[in-house]
Formats: structure tokens, sequence, C-alpha cells
């Protein structure tokens, strides 16, 4: 079971008792898809899906992704941590949770590595692709790859199915997606979340102006498809009010950067807003599909252009080796936290197992062409899928939806820091608001 567990390619947060084995066993997938926080209290070890206020645990931390861990009930058993990391794989302050993790088990620790089963979720093909071979083949494949990683998500009695829509060329490949994979009735919701004063000045955002375009192209396209485009407009003052909430619910994550994703998923979350005729609605969908992931796979940050003009292909390699590393400390678990407060099932086919596999292993000049300016060369591989369904809209460039939605400006108002430059590698002071009286890590308790 434990080898299964490990080489699982979908989400996972586990918590079971094994009778058979009078023990308990822990486990999150490779990439941290799923929540699962740990923390020690005074009475003992404690493990939440979400940061608990009554429980009396000083400070939370996310629990190790890509392992397994053993623990029998017998107190002076010894338990088995597995991870799929090897010594070295992890940055500093990764293992250092990894660390905090094995000593709050309170017992001897047996640790087993198993880097080989992690290798294909991990491992970047430095290859270049073969002369024979065309981009479109593999942009073929990689449609197949996101087909079913969402049908094996999907409840088939779904009425409506939700896209988190900004318009980019990630999103735009899901909404196409969630087409060819959902039965022809399903109404299928396009969540367009933008930041602002007015509903006019929400409409001349980079995202709902992309969003606007992306959803005049599905219709047209895709024609036999109920197409629902909502408008999240959502004011500084909403934002004020729902501030503290979305704070202790992104926690551990506690930066400027996680304030501004996880408040931009938890408003397109919510689903809450007017119809393409100025109408107030809600969807009525549980499950919503994001892009996330192809960024991480296919070198969409500006970061990876970067290291590529400095380092060359390895260097991009390593780069995206870092994010695939990072994201189960990052993005993952902080996502679903969000989702959790909604009641709300998220699918990133990106991030399916199969599909990044097949991602890793592709030809890293199939996937992207830095050499080319920004619109063409990052995320080449999508911009080829979207022109073989009939898309005329590939060329998009790469901005990040704090930015598109203009909540990261929103965000740098409300903050009135006057005379510092702010990094979304700082921390939010909502964050730290919520965050008081704990100490440096779980070895202080």
């Amino acid at each position: 079971m434990t080898i299964s567990l490990l080489q699982f390619a979908g989400s996972l947060a586990l918590i079971r008792y094994d009778s058979q084995g009078n023990c308990i066993i822990i486990s999150r997938d490779i990439y941290g898809r799923q929540s699962l926080l740990f923390g020690r209290s005074s009475n003992g070890f404690v493990l939440s899906l979400c940061k608990q206020e009554n429980a009396d645990v000083k400070e939370w931390f996310d629990v190790p992704h890509g392992s397994v861990t053993i623990v029998p009930l017998k107190k002076e058993a010894s338990a088995q941590f597995f991870t799929v990391f090897d010594k070295g794989d992890l940055p500093e302050d990764i293992e250092l949770v990894q660390q905090t993790w094995i000593k709050g088990l309170g017992r001897n620790v047996s640790v087993i590595r198993r880097p080989d089963i992690g290798q294909p979720f991990m491992k970047v093909n430095r290859d270049s692709k073969n002369e024979a071979l065309d981009r479109t083949v593999f942009s073929s494949l990689l449609l197949k790859y996101l087909c079913d990683a969402i049908k094996t998500c999907l409840d088939q009695r779904l009425e409506t199915l939700a896209v988190c829509f900004s318009g980019g060329i990630d999103s735009l490949l899901v909404a196409y997606i969630a087409d060819m994979v959902a039965e022809s009735d399903v109404q299928i919701d396009l969540i367009a979340v933008a930041f602002g004063l007015s509903e006019t000045e929400c409409d001349k955002t980079p995202d709902r102006i992309r969003g606007r375009a992306g959803f005049e192209e599905l219709k047209r396209e895709r024609p036999l498809r109920r197409w629902n485009f909502i408008r999240c407009n959502v004011s500084p003052k909403e934002v004020e009010e729902n501030r503290e909430r979305i704070s202790r619910i992104v926690q551990p994550c506690q930066t400027i950067l996680d304030e501004s994703l996880g408040s931009v998923l938890w408003f397109a979350l919510r689903g809450a807003g007017i119809d393409i005729d100025g109408k107030s609605t809600r969807t009525s969908a549980t499950y919503f599909m994001v892009g996330s992931g192809a960024d991480e796979l296919c070198a969409g940050y500006s970061r990876h252009r970067h290291r590529f003009e400095k380092d060359g292909a390895m260097g991009l390699a390593d780069e995206l080796e870092a994010e695939l590393i990072r994201y189960g400390t990052r993005n993952g678990s902080r996502d679903a936290r969000v989702a959790i407060d909604h009641q709300r099932i998220i699918i990133a086919p990106f991030f399916d197992g199969n599909t990044a596999a097949f991602c890793n292993r592709s030809p890293l000049d199939v996937k992207c062409d830095l050499d080319k300016p920004r619109g063409i060369g990052e995320k080449a591989i999508i911009r080829e899928a979207l022109k073989s369904l009939g898309s005329s809209l590939s060329s998009w460039p790469k901005q990040a939806m704090q930015f598109g939605s203009k909540f990261a400006q929103m965000q740098k108002n409300m903050m009135a820091i006057s005379g510092k430059d702010i990094k979304g590698s700082d921390m939010a002071q909502s964050l730290r608001a919520v965050s008081t009286n704990k100490p440096d890590s779980l070895d202080d308790t």
C-alpha cells in the first residue's frame, strides 16, 4: 500500500487507521494538491485540513508532500517515514519542515527514501526534440492527457461546471477541454474576477478584457454549449470585509503573494457576480477547473525566461524542477484550503500526475521556445494545442492573475506603505496579524 500511495497520480491527503497493522497511515501526494496540516498542542500532536483556532496549537505546518508515514499505535514501536525525495533534493526550508514532522512524531522513526518513484513527476527531460517530430504531435497528446485527467474527476450527474477564467491561454485551454469532456447538457460557467471601485473599472482590467474575448470565442467556436460568463466585481470594501477570513484560510502561508493569490481564488470560488446581461447570479457548480500547473510545467513565468537567458536550457530545466518541488508547500495546499472554505472541488488537469509526467518527459524545446518573444515562446505546447482547437487567442502573453485582475494594485493601495517597494515574498501584514504568539518552530514547544 505504501508504494501505491507514493505512486498515486491524483491529489491526496490521507489519514487512515489500519486495523490489521494497528497503525495510522498519513500521506500527501507528491504535488501537495490537498491540504493537511500538523502542529503540537498541550494535549499532543494535532492533524487538520485547515488551521483550527481552538486547537491550542502555536504553529501549523504542512504535512510533508510526497510522503507516507506509518505510526504504530503502540507507543514504544518505531514509526516509518517514506518519501520520494532524496537527501539534498529539498530546499532548506522544506527540509526543516520535514525534519520537524519526523521529530514531532515523538518516537524513533525509520526514514526510507524512494527517489526512483518521484522521478517521473519531478525530473525534467533536458533533451531536444527529434527533428522528425513536430510540436503538433506533442500538443495532441497533451490534449488527450488533459481530457483523461478531467474525466477521472467529474461526477457524470453534474448540471453545471465552472472554470476560473482569466481569458489567459491556460484557462482558455481548460475551458475548451471542459467542453470536450462534459456531457452536452452541462452548463459551463466562466468565472471572471476583477477588482476595482466600479463595474466600469473592473471591466477595464486586463483579465476582464481577455476573459470577455475568450467567452466570445468559445460561444463562436463551440455554439452547442451553454456558456455563462459571470463577472465577479470586487470592491476594496468587500476585500477588507473578508480579509481576516481569507488570511486565516491561507495560513500557514504568510506572504503578500499568498494573500494576493488566495484572495483572487477565494472570490472566484465564491462564484457570485453578474451575468452578461447585468443580472446578479451565483454559480451552482461544485467542480471548479483551474489552469494551475501550466506555468510550472511549460515555462510560463518571467523568471523562467530570465534563467534561460542566464544559464541556457540546462538552467531552465533546473528552475522547472525547483518549481515542482516547492509546489506542495506553496500553491497546492493553500488553494485546497480556499476551496474547503467554499465547499468547492478544484480540478487542476495540468497537475494530474499522468499529465505532469508526460510534460516532464517531453523535450524541453517542445514545451517552450524562449528564444522567441513573449506571447510566442513561453508555453509553446499550450499555444499549439489552442491553435489546433481553432482558437485565435493563443498569442496572449502571460500575466499573473493578481496583476491581470488588478488585485495587486488594490492590495498595494490598501497597505499604504509609503516609500517602500512591496515584494511578493514580503510578509503580509494581515496574515501576520492573525499569526501572533508563535514560536519559531515546532521544536520550541
